[in-house]
């Protein structure tokens, strides 16, 4: 028979509360974080983030300052491979579907330490990603 969260005992009920908490936290935007590679694709990778269930999407203009071709992908990124990201935009237009993006060259790999503390290259890359098409499809 199933009980209610609130008929347990204290422990219980905190690892109950804790366990809810952990499947909708999302991730602090301009945060860096610990994360591990779960599948690289031609477009980056996906990366799930220490200490929460979902998982963030690092799109290859995040991995360098330098242009990323898919095909050089796998000799930055490999499944399993730990990496510090910073998530750059969380975007909840979508009840529970979170999407996160995550970068990799505003990171420091070898302490971790943002490489951007000011966010502003963040900022600037979320800006551009927002820009409006022109007819031709090219940026405004």
């Amino acid at each position: 028979m199933a009980r209610r969260i609130n008929e347990v005992d204290g422990t219980a009920r905190a690892t109950a509360v804790q366990m809810i908490e952990d499947l909708i936290a999302v991730p602090e935007v301009d945060k860096v974080y610990l994360g591990n590679v779960r599948k690289v694709t031609d477009f980056g990778a996906f990366v799930t983030l220490s200490g929460y269930r979902k998982q963030g999407l690092l799109h290859v203009s995040q991995l360098s300052n330098h242009r990323v071709e898919a095909e050089d992908i796998p000799s930055i990124l490999a499944v399993g491979d730990d990496v510090f990201v910073k998530v750059i935009a969380v975007d909840d237009s979508e009840k529970g579907r979170e999407k996160i993006s995550l970068s990799y060259k505003l990171v420091s790999q070898s302490d971790g330490r943002a490489l951007d503390p000011t966010h502003a290259e963040a900022a600037a890359d979320g800006e551009r990603r927002r820009a409006p098409m022109s007819r031709d499809g090219a940026k405004e």
